[in-house]
């Protein structure tokens, strides 16, 4: 799977983890895909840009490395979300640590 499909699949399953939100939360979330350019409207995409970790494309490498017939549909998709969420949890508390601000139940950043 190329990178950008990969991601786009990616992309996909964490916007539908996501899509329960409370709106505050969501809104916390809208945000943050905006000030990360998490999906590249202006810039490159933020997991596929040259100088990121490969926190994405890890999942897709494991992937690769097993046969054929081990290769679960989608679950490079689901393994890709699950990494993209966890980097930006650490991502958001690595933020929170270096600005000085306290991280606030309900607040992103």
């Amino acid at each position: 799977m190329a990178d950008a499909a990969h991601a786009a699949a990616a992309r996909h399953r964490l916007e539908q983890a996501l899509a329960a939100l409370p709106p505050r939360l969501a809104a916390e979330w809208a945000d943050l895909q905006v000030a990360l350019g998490l999906w590249g409207e202006d810039r490159p995409p933020y997991f596929l840009h040259p100088m990121a970790l490969p926190v994405l494309q890890l999942p897709a490498w494991l992937r690769l490395s097993l046969p054929a017939e081990g290769r679960a549909e989608g679950a490079a998709a689901t393994a890709g979300a699950s990494a993209m969420a966890g980097y930006l949890h650490v991502r958001i508390r690595d933020d929170a640590f270096d600005l000085g601000q306290p991280a606030r139940p309900g607040r992103l950043r």
